[in-house]
C-alpha cells in the first residue's frame, strides 16, 4: 500500500505465506546405509512431538525398540547394530500422524 500526501510518501507491505508443502512438517533420514556398527536417524519436526521407532528382521521379529523419543526441530538418534547379524532390516518410525518405513542394511566388516 502506498499513501501520497503532498511531498511525503509512505509505503507499507504485508507478506502472506502459506505452507503448500505438507512434507516439511516432519522429515526423517537414515545414514550410513549400509551400516556397520551403528547408524543415525536424523529427525526434523516443525512441532514438538514424540515418536516411536522399531527395528525388525525381515521375518518380522522385533530386534530393537525406542519409545517416546522427543523431537523438537532437529534431533539425531544413534542406533547401535554391533550385536545384529549381517542382513537387511526394516525400520518403522511412527509419528502421531504418519508411519515411515526404511530398509536398513547391516554389513559385518
Amino acid at each position: 500500500m502506498k499513501v501520497i500526501n503532498g511531498a511525503c510518501v509512505v509505503s507499507d507491505s504485508t507478506i502472506i505465506t502459506q505452507d503448500i508443502n505438507e512434507s516439511c512438517k516432519f522429515r526423517a533420514s537414515l545414514f550410513p546405509n549400509p551400516c556397520n556398527a551403528q547408524f543415525t536417524i536424523s529427525l526434523y519436526s516443525r512441532n514438538e512431538q514424540s515418536i516411536n521407532i522399531q527395528l525388525y528382521e525381515l521375518l518380522g521379529k522385533q530386534v530393537a525398540s525406542y519409545n517416546n523419543i522427543p523431537v523438537n526441530q532437529s534431533s539425531n538418534l544413534t542406533v547401535n547394530t554391533e550385536n545384529l547379524a549381517s542382513a537387511m532390516y526394516i525400520l518403522q518410525l511412527n509419528t502421531s500422524e504418519k508411519r515411515y518405513i526404511f530398509k536398513v542394511v547391516k554389513l559385518v566388516e
